[in-house]
């Protein structure tokens, strides 16, 4: 239904056209458009006055000078109007409703309640009469109810005069031949197109309650989960269990976030063709913005102690359908452990805060329950997953060279984009390259007879070396030989000079006897040897 300024139609007449290919129109939203070829226009004698079903025209608009209005009611194809509608970006609600489909019986009831409610509430008169233009009346479907379909659907079927007069109740005039009805569709009632749609409208009239409960029959066989939602279900039983909380966003990118999450020339993102809203325009490209939006959102809420997780997608550009990786995201902020009594950290600015390392053992802990073991830490200078500093980021790597997992300190640009000033830490696990990476074989092993040993050394390195952790811990498993069963890295001081005192505890263990102090010491020997002189760092207690 649309309102004319009668004023304003040359020579008093209204037509239904097409557009000519580029003909410029102005809507009532004030935009001057080009309008494409074969676009359905509502036009006067001499130019376009609306766009049919979508919007009208500035130059008919009803103003405070308009004492005559022409009022039209049409009904539309909805294939068309809502192919014109995304062609010209007019989101309407005129659009909206007849694109869904609009009954078109009903047209001239609302014409004459328009028209009624135009003169009791302004005080106008009504012209006698109206143009009707409905050359081809549209012929109401007809559909057969066969009481028997009634009965396979559903299990039960009522009488069929009980039938026949829930669908008259329900304005479908229907006539009965035996143990079929005859139905005539409605123009309003665009939802029945079928027998099984009668069947529905009987079921809900008639009762639900009416259906019998009875037990499947057959064989029942135990569902195989994929390989994908097994290895989901692995994650989420270790993040959760862990006191992370898991979280699902839309798989949609805002272009507002591109200069800080998009790799500076790489392919531009899937965009969707009809989005919702500007910040849903694209499909993800980055695997950290959903979790770092609710990391936002949530700071903004005073919500300060945040581990959240999720399994997401990304899509990457290519011919015919976009490649999807599986993602977990992971985003940490705030103090390690909630405020308590209990907490050893305490309040404020006392509180001990999340750092990259508690992002890296949460990787670790995935990856280990995926049984992904035997991984290189190394550095990321450049490349990888945007959004992370470039002093402050790492990947975990397996023996072919693959990067399984991503960590590290989110970059300063990123925060400022999401609005978030507190430190953010991230990690992304390429759930698909984890899949792929061979897990060893779960082998027995028995529960040891003899008691382990432990040493502890500690190591300082000058400001200068460049060392890691990883690459000292490894040069002490070789030389440390077959008894050695766990090398951990418990300590690490920074003096004020900027030199580093690392701590390792070696624990030994053998299969067939009780080591002694001397077998021990050893190993301890050659160990602390080996590590002076190739890695050129000294013992903490010479």
């Amino acid at each position: 239904l649309h309102a004319y300024d009668y004023a304003t139609l040359a020579r008093a007449t209204i037509v239904v056209r097409r557009a000519r290919a580029g003909e410029p129109f102005t809507t009532l939203d004030g935009q001057a458009r080009a309008l494409a070829e074969g676009m359905l226009l509502i036009a006067d004698a001499e130019h376009a006055i609306g766009v049919a079903g979508v919007m009208g025209g500035a130059n008919t608009e009803v103003s405070g000078r308009t004492n005559r209005i022409l009022l039209e009611a049409a009904c539309f194809q909805p294939g068309s109007i809502r192919r014109t509608s995304r062609a010209l970006g007019l989101l309407t609600d005129a659009a909206y409703r007849f694109e869904r489909g609009a009954d078109i019986e009903g047209v001239p009831d609302a014409n004459d309640r328009a028209a009624q409610m135009v003169a009791d509430l302004a005080g106008g008169s009504v012209a006698r009469g109206i143009v009707d233009a409905y050359p081809s009346p549209e012929p109401r479907r007809r559909v057969s109810l066969r009481m028997s379909r009634v009965r396979r659907v559903l299990g039960v079927a009522p009488p069929t005069a009980d039938a026949a007069r829930i669908l008259k109740g329900l304005q479908l005039p229907t006539r009965a031949e035996g143990d079929t009805l005859e139905v005539e569709v409605p123009t309003f009632r665009r939802d029945l197109g079928i027998e099984d749609d009668l069947v529905e409208e009987v079921i809900r009239v008639w009762g639900y309650d009416k259906i019998p409960s009875t037990l499947p029959g057959g064989a029942i066989r135990l569902v195989q989960l994929p390989a994908t939602q097994r290895q989901a279900a692995t994650v989420r039983r270790a993040l959760v269990g862990a006191g992370v909380l898991e979280v699902m966003t839309y798989s949609f990118s805002d272009p507002a976030y591109e200069e800080a999450l998009r790799i500076s020339g790489t392919q531009r993102p899937v965009a969707v063709l009809n989005p919702l809203s500007r910040d849903a325009s694209w499909l993800r490209y980055n695997p950290l913005e959903g979790v770092l939006g609710v990391v936002a959102t949530n700071l903004r809420r005073q919500q300060p102690n945040l581990r959240v997780f999720e399994i997401a997608r990304t899509f990457e550009p290519a011919p015919g359908l976009p490649n999807e990786q599986r993602w977990l995201a992971i985003a940490l902020a705030g103090p390690r452990v909630p405020s308590a009594w209990w907490a050893p950290s305490g309040e404020g600015p006392k509180a001990e805060m999340v750092d990259v390392y508690d992002a890296k053992g949460l990787v670790e802990l995935v990856l280990d329950a995926l049984g992904v073991h035997e991984l290189e830490t190394r550095p990321l200078l450049a490349g990888g997953v945007k959004g992370f500093e470039p002093d402050c980021h790492a990947a975990l790597v397996n023996d072919a060279g693959a990067v399984v997992a991503e960590f590290g300190e989110v970059a300063a640009p990123v925060r400022v984009a999401y609005g978030v000033d507190a430190p953010v830490f991230a990690a992304a696990v390429a759930l698909d390259v984890a899949a792929a990476t061979a897990a060893p074989l779960l082998v027995y092993q028995a529960l040891p007879r003899f008691p382990a040993v432990q040493r502890d050394l500690a190591f300082v390195l000058d400001a200068e070396q460049a060392l890691t952790a990883a690459e000292i811990g490894a040069e002490l498993a070789r030389e440390a030989g077959p008894l050695l069963r766990q090398l951990t890295l418990f300590d690490v001081f920074r003096f004020p000079d900027g030199r580093r005192s690392l701590a390792w505890r070696l624990t030994f263990q053998a299969e067939d006897r009780t080591l002694t102090d001397d077998e021990v010491n050893r190993i301890q020997e050659r160990v602390t040897r080996r590590a002076t002189e190739t890695l050129g760092i000294a013992l903490r207690s010479a």
